[in-house]
């Protein structure tokens, strides 16, 4: 639809009784936005304690059912894949991240895995991934 939009903005022209010009880089600055605010949610869920960081630290608040979703990183191993696949195969994943992105977002080295805990703040992280998983899948 946006990509519509910058190749053939009369219908909005027609709606709002002026020529409007949209940039033709609005797809990827509002991935970008959305990108940002879900790291955002994510880095305030760990400032308040909301967060397993590391395979280990997640691979056991699943074995104690403490975790609202899972968050991995695209570029993770397949083999640490696996094995969070199997033990939380029912727990919802996010892999929207590379291990740069993720590192760079939480100030520490490797973050191939995190999960965010069931509580405080599952629920608004969870919705600013799914907003931009959506977005990425129109």
């Amino acid at each position: 639809l946006l990509e519509e939009m910058t190749v053939n903005n009369k219908p909005l022209n027609k709606v709002l009784h002026k020529n409007v010009v949209i940039n033709r880089d609005l797809p990827q600055v509002v991935e970008n936005i959305l990108a940002q605010a879900g790291l955002n949610y994510i880095n305030m869920a760990r400032k308040i304690g909301e967060l397993y960081l590391g395979f280990d630290q997640v691979k056991e608040a699943v074995k104690n059912e403490r975790v609202a979703f899972i968050v991995e990183a695209i570029d993770a191993g397949k083999d640490g894949k696996h094995k969070i696949e199997s033990m939380a195969d029912e727990t919802e994943k996010f892999t929207l991240y590379d291990i740069k992105t993720l590192s760079e977002a939480l100030n520490r080295e490797n973050t191939e895995y995190l999960a965010v805990k069931k509580g405080k703040i599952n629920k608004s992280v969870a919705l600013a991934l799914q907003r931009y998983q959506t977005y990425l899948k129109s």
